[in-house]
This record gives structure tokens, sequence and C-alpha cells, in this order.
């Protein structure tokens, strides 16, 4: 066996240093919740405690910078940090392809990010309040108001927690793209923000709702990176998809790890289960089924660099790598 005892970095295709110890600990954390919750949640805990233990790299080559991934081995729960991570990057890359397309086809519509809100709810309620919330969304999509306004969407659901009050509070991030004329006076489909205010509480049947964000995205100056090229509005699409996996902020640094609680795990695994957490318009649900073979799932960890460093840079190093028969790492 030869052992590579040099510190391994990983490096994104943007440049960004990934933060591989700090998800392996929240996982910890996760896995260790699991099996306080008992025995209907043991299985989730064992695969939570080895996700990513292992990572199958290809061999490094001499006129390479570093290696690449071929197997993660992910845990893919739904409330894993590190498969929440890849999930996000992956549903970045499909969403950014999906609206390259679009562009493609309209290239003079405005892209906008719409956040939908109910007010906090409690453990006990938030199951109904959940089911509510994506409801008056759909509700919201086939009002005359907003299919006029209206061409194509992307919707990802998050629910935060707020550790202070114990309450929860779910909401919906929206990418709305809108043709030329909704701007155009004489058609008369745009809708100031009371509009929208007003239209959101008629769908949900609450007056109590009193806050609606809208704001037109702009678009960023490219950016380039090595050989990777970010186009426009990839900024802006990027923070509204993470949101999809993004259930909440749950985590609590404590001593060198991080602390759960695990009502908090127990009440988000039962009401998001079964959840689409993220949706798109029939646009988008079009082009993914033409171009199926071209708009592939996101392989991410494919582009990134992985480093074998002589010297540990400012960065402390994640992991060590060790070759085995079949060129692998156990973590």
């Amino acid at each position: 066996m030869t052992e590579y005892n040099q510190p391994l970095h990983h490096i994104t295709p943007s440049g960004k240093y990934r933060n591989w110890r700090k998800h392996r600990l929240q996982a910890i954390a996760l896995g260790a919740a699991y099996k306080r919750l008992g025995v209907g949640f043991q299985k989730k805990a064992e695969r939570v405690f080895v996700c990513s233990r292992r990572i199958d790299f290809t061999k490094p080559q001499d006129d390479q910078l570093g290696s690449t991934v071929v197997n993660r081995y992910g845990c893919k729960d739904r409330l894993c940090p590190g498969c929440q991570s890849s999930r996000s990057r992956k549903n970045f890359m499909e969403l950014m392809q999906l609206y390259q397309r679009y562009h493609e086809a309209y290239p003079g519509d405005r892209a906008a990010m719409l956040t939908l809100t109910i007010p906090n709810v409690s453990v006990s309620t938030m199951k109904e309040e959940l089911s509510a919330l994506l409801t008056g969304f759909r509700k919201l999509t086939r009002r005359k108001p907003f299919e006029h306004a209206v061409r194509a969407w992307f919707r990802a659901l998050e629910v935060s927690y707020n550790p202070n009050t114990g309450l929860y509070h779910p909401h919906i991030h929206a990418l709305l793209l809108f043709p030329p004329h909704y701007f155009d006076k004489q058609h008369n489909y745009y809708l100031k923000h009371q509009q929208w205010l007003k239209l959101w509480q008629q769908v949900m049947r609450r007056t109590d709702i009193k806050h609606l964000d809208i704001r037109m995205l702009k678009p960023h100056p490219q950016d380039i990176t090595g050989n990777v090229k970010s186009p426009v509005m990839g900024k802006a699409i990027a923070e509204i998809a993470k949101y999809a996996t993004k259930p909440a902020d749950i985590f609590m640094p404590r001593g060198r790890g991080f602390a759960v609680d695990e009502k908090v795990i127990f009440a988000l695994a039962y009401t998001l289960k079964h959840r689409r957490l993220i949706a798109y318009s029939k646009v988008f649900r079009e082009y993914r089924r033409e171009n199926k073979s071209q708009i592939t799932e996101s392989k991410m960890d494919d582009l990134d660099v992985y480093i074998w460093m002589e010297q540990p840079d400012v960065q402390t190093a994640d992991y060590y790598l060790h070759e085995e028969t079949a060129f692998n790492t156990k973590l």
C-alpha cells in the first residue's frame, strides 16, 4: 500500500476552499441525534455516521494539478450537511443550464426573486402549515395576474429554526421570469409590491401575513476563474438554488464539534418527509424532458481539484489520502 501523508485540500471550480471537516463534524452530530431518537432512526444514524468516509479518486497524472472524484459514498440523507451541499451544487448546475436555454429563447426577459412567508409556526402545526404554504403557491401560479405576468418560474422551500423561541419559519424562494411587456404600462400586467402581497393573502386566505419580498435580479459581470466561466445571472441563481437543500440552520458549535437537538431533527425529518423541496414551471419541465441527454445531472465534484500540498497552506487540510488497491480514501 502506498501512503500519501501530504494534506489533501479540496478546491471547487470557482476557487473556493470547501470545508469538509465542518460537514463531517455536523454529520456526526446529526447521526448522534438520530441514534438518540430510537429504533426507527437507527438506519439513518448508521448511514450518516459513515457518510463520505470513503472517497474514490482518479489516479493523479503528471500533467494534472490534482485528482477528481469517482465516487463520494454519501448517505443522501435530506438533513446531512455534506449531502445538502452536493445536492445544492447539483440543483444550481441544472437550474443554470435551464436558465441558459430559456435565455436563448427569450433574451429580453427579466428575472426576479420572490420570497413568500407566513407567520412563524410551532412544531405541532408545522406539517399542516407546510402543506398550506405549498398549496398556496400552487394556487398563486394559477391566478390570472400571475399567469399574465410570469412566463416561467422555479421555487424552493426553506424552513429555518429559531432556537430562542423554539418556532419554525417556513417560506418559499422563487425565481420568476417576466416577459418584456410586463413592464409596459399599456398592457397593465405590472404588479406593485402591495398587489403581490394582497394576492398572496388571498390565496392563503390569511390577513395576518404582513410581509412579502420581491426584487428584480441584476445581471452580474461574467466571472472567469481558470477555465471555468460563470454565466450572467449565475450568482443570483446560485443564491436561489441553495435554499432547496437548506432545511434549517440547526447545528450549534460545541467544543471542537457541533451539537443538534434531536427534537428539532425529528420535527424536520417528519414534516419534510416526501415533500418536494424544489419545483419547476411547465416551460422548465419541458426543457428538462427535451434535453435529458444535454441537461445532465451535475457532476460538480468531477470538476473540483484535490491538491496534495507538501507544506500545509494557510488552510488546514481536512483529510489525508491513503492509496489501496482500488485507490480510495478512507476518512
